[in-house]
Parts: C-alpha cells; sequence; structure tokens
C-alpha cells in the first residue's frame, strides 16, 4: 500500500472563528480589531458579511488575519433587521438571541440545505420569551430578551445556547441560565472561553447552573482561533490509514471539543507524536476496534466510521441521535455510504456497528455535505478502486483547502 507522506499547516477552526466574529460584533470599546488565523470556510465567510452589515465593519484580509475597522462608535438599535447566515447552522441557532441585542424584530433567512431543515427555532424562542413565525428558515423572531432565569433544553444542539450565552451579560441586571438534558458541554466550554477571553465573568454555580453578571462589556482584542480538530480529524485518519503526515501551525487549547480523538488514538494504538506544541506527527498504524458515545462529539462520526473500516475488529458509535440534525440526516448518509461502498455494518438501539472491510471502490451520494465528502475522499485512499462522490465542492463549507492539502500529501483526486 502506498505511503502518503508530507507536511500541511493545521486549518483554522471554523466554531472559534464564528465565536471570534460575534465577539468583535458586540464590542464597543475599539474602532479596530483584528482576527488572527481565521478561517475563510464558507460559514465563516458568510459571519464574516453578516457581522460587518451588523455592525458596519469595512474588512480587509491580510495573509490569515482578518481586519475590522469600524464606521460607527456605538451600537445602535435598529425597527428592524434581515440577517442573512449562509448555510451555517450555527449562525442560523445563535443569531436568535444574538440579532435580538440590535432589534426586536429580526427575519433570519440563509440558502442551501439549512433551508430544509427545522432547526428549533420556534421552541427555543418561546422559551427566552421571543416569538418565531417557523422553526425553519426564513423565520422573523419578535420581541426582547429580558435579564432573568432562563431554562433551556440542550439536547437537540448546543448553538441556541451559546447565542444566549453571548447575549445575558450585555443586559441590564443579572441572569441566571439552567441547562437540562446538557450534552454538548465541550461546545458550551468554548463559547465561555470566548466570553473569559473578551473580559466577561460569569459562575457555574452548579453543574448546570450558569450566573452572568449584567451591565458587562466585551473587549475584543487580537483574537486568534484555535486549529479545527474537526477538520484535523481527516488528515490524522488519513496519516493513520496509511500515511506519515506532519501538521505543523497549530494552534491548540483546551476547550476544542473534538480534540478527543487523540485520546481515543492512544486506546486504539494509533501512532501519532506532538513534535513541539505547534507540531503533531502521524503515522501509519494498526489500530483496534473501539466504541466512542458520539453524545459530545457528533461531527467525529464521519472520520469514525472511516478509522472503523480500517480497524482490526468491529467498531460502535453509540448515540447516534446526534448526527440527525447535521448538513444532512447523517445517520441515514452515513449508512447510505456504507451500503454503497458495501462495507458490513448494523444498526440497532441507537448504535451504528462497522465491520472492517477492504475497500473496492463505489460511489458515494454526499448528500451535499462536506464530511461525507471528506470521508469518501480519504477512503478512497485505502481502497483498491476509485470511489467517486457526486459533489466534491460541499467541503468548501468547514474546509475549502482540503483537496490541496490531499495534494500535497500525494493524494491523487
Amino acid at each position: 500500500m502506498r505511503i502518503y507522506s508530507g507536511t500541511v499547516k493545521a486549518p483554522a477552526s471554523k466554531s472559534s472563528s464564528l465565536r471570534s466574529l460575534i465577539c468583535c460584533s458586540l464590542s464597543e470599546k475599539d474602532n479596530s480589531l483584528v482576527i488572527h488565523n481565521i478561517s475563510r470556510c464558507d460559514d465563516v465567510l458568510a459571519g464574516i458579511k453578516l457581522v460587518s452589515e451588523l455592525r458596519l465593519f469595512t474588512t480587509i484580509f491580510e495573509e490569515d488575519d482578518l481586519i475590522f475597522t469600524r464606521r460607527i462608535d456605538k451600537l445602535r438599535e435598529k425597527d428592524s433587521l434581515i440577517c442573512n447566515v449562509g448555510e451555517s447552522g450555527f449562525l442560523a441557532r445563535a443569531f436568535v438571541s444574538i440579532a435580538n441585542y440590535f432589534t426586536s424584530k429580526v427575519t433570519l433567512i440563509g440558502k442551501g440545505t439549512l433551508l430544509k431543515r427545522d432547526l428549533g427555532i420556534a421552541e427555543f424562542a418561546d422559551k427566552i420569551g421571543l416569538s418565531a413565525c417557523n422553526s425553519k428558515l426564513p423565520t422573523t423572531i419578535q420581541g426582547k430578551i429580558k435579564p432573568g432565569k432562563f431554562v433551556v433544553t440542550e439536547k437537540r444542539s448546543s448553538q441556541f445556547l451559546s447565542g444566549l450565552l453571548f447575549i445575558l451579560p450585555l443586559l441590564t441586571e443579572d441572569s441566571m441560565v439552567t441547562i437540562e438534558e446538557l450534552v454538548s458541554r465541550p461546545y458550551i466550554d468554548l463559547t465561555l472561553s470566548y466570553l473569559a477571553r473578551c473580559g466577561i465573568k460569569y459562575e457555574w454555580v452548579s453543574k448546570n447552573k450558569i450566573a452572568i453578571p449584567g451591565k458587562q462589556s466585551y473587549i475584543a482584542k487580537d483574537l486568534r482561533p484555535e486549529s479545527d480538530w474537526s477538520s484535523l480529524s481527516f488528515l490524522i485518519a488519513l496519516g493513520i490509514m496509511g500515511g506519515d503526515i506532519t501538521i505543523t501551525d497549530l494552534c491548540d487549547g483546551p476547550n476544542l471539543p473534538d480534540r478527543i480523538i487523540l485520546d481515543l488514538l492512544t486506546e486504539i494504538g494509533g501512532d501519532f507524536s506532538f513534535i513541539n506544541d505547534k507540531t503533531l506527527k502521524v503515522k501509519k498504524s494498526v489500530i483496534q476496534g473501539f466504541t466512542f458515545d458520539l453524545t459530545s462529539n457528533p461531527d467525529l462520526a464521519p472520520v469514525l466510521v472511516a478509522l472503523a473500516i480500517s480497524a482490526t475488529s468491529p467498531c460502535n458509535l453509540k448515540n447516534c441521535y446526534r448526527l440527525r440534525d447535521k448538513e444532512s440526516d447523517r445517520l441515514v448518509s452515513l449508512m447510505d455510504m456504507l451500503k454503497s461502498l458495501r462495507v458490513e455494518h448494523k444498526y440497532y438501539d441507537d448504535t451504528l456497528t462497522i465491520f472492517p472491510t477492504q475497500l473496492s471502490g463505489g460511489y458515494v451520494k454526499t448528500y451535499d455535505d462536506h464530511r461525507i465528502a471528506m470521508t469518501a475522499l480519504i477512503l478512497n485512499t485505502i481502497s483498491r478502486s476509485k470511489i467517486t462522490i457526486d459533489n466534491y465542492q460541499c467541503i468548501n463549507k468547514s474546509y475549502p483547502d482540503f483537496l490541496n492539502d490531499l495534494n500535497r500529501l500525494g493524494v491523487e483526486i
């Protein structure tokens, strides 16, 4: 089997880049703001356009840095807003609360596959004292968030909660948030880490309650998003399956949810090492079967499917309900891919079991889901015959340089 080798630069995190943008949009102190190492994926580009229009920013890229210059000094409430979130589910859900800070009437619009998804907007709006005409996009949300006590059910998505946490410090009085069915604590911790970077105070008063003082201000200066472990996981998996890959320019941190893939690889025999705090080396490895709970890390499911196919024994992915509400119904998309590639698998009691398989090519329908496309592309490197996909351009949603990075490693597309 061919060994794919070379050096690539770690992609910047989409999740961290979007949180950095929100911090800039809420900051009042400086007319010039910089986000270093920002992602240029489609979701982030949509976010840049959104916050630029919201706060009347002008923007310019200088290599991997984004510089904002504000054309007005203070936040000004508007009668109404139209916010275009592109295809970003995070922006759609987070801006239910964030846009409300600027206006009592906001219409959220988007495009592509996002328009097909029931995002649960109306249900969440009702929980925080707002009203929404539709749970899908487009939808219009009316009312004003008032400080106080909030009870948020977070089983479906942590993205609504992140948006609320960004706004509560700016209200006139203190608030308390009680989180029921907390399933994505790492993503909430990531949001809170960005609040802390901008001088915002909060306190976990119990395992599911956060106290947030009001009358605070954001000071967003020289933010630097971390590296994207959701995207990095595909490079890591490529290295494990058949490579000798060096990943440079890592910007690591303690609140990165999908970094947990390294813990899993340590358990199952993955050969990787940090050369220094910014460089990771990954080599071809023989990995054992594994069981992984997707509750807090659903975005890892596609790359874990790829690793499972190359493992030495069956692998189990538990709590697959977390895959239902992504760019596609990702459980259906993954099982369709497994069927198309003739990989033995079974789904029972919300657990997907995958049996190791020697691939012999096939056709994969991506459902316009970037992570399905990236999974098929790395599986192509261990297949005896070519795997083809229907739409490679959907990778631009999170990792536009993925094909170029694969080429640098010697992968022929």
